[in-house]
């Protein structure tokens, strides 16, 4: 019993760290590890309107496969 009690706070653990990681503090679990950024990022952060660091990277490699399309086609029509 002792073992899957522990097993199962570990995945517990691992799975909050990992959330925070992705999401950051302010936006993982509804602000509730906010207190752990630094004030800078606190300071400049606003509810609802921060992404989270997988979807900024999401973003970037949208934005880059765009333009690799654009400038095949570019290739292409010439």
């Amino acid at each position: 019993m002792q073992k899957t009690f522990a097993l199962l706070l570990m995945m517990a653990v691992i799975w909050v760290g990992v959330t925070l990681h992705n999401e950051g503090p302010e936006q993982a679990f509804g602000g509730v590890f906010s207190f752990l950024a630094d004030e800078q990022s606190r300071a400049s952060s606003r509810p609802y309107e921060t992404i989270s660091r997988a979807r900024q990277t999401a973003n970037q490699v949208d934005a880059a496969l765009q333009d690799d399309a654009a400038r095949y086609e570019a290739i292409v029509a010439d």
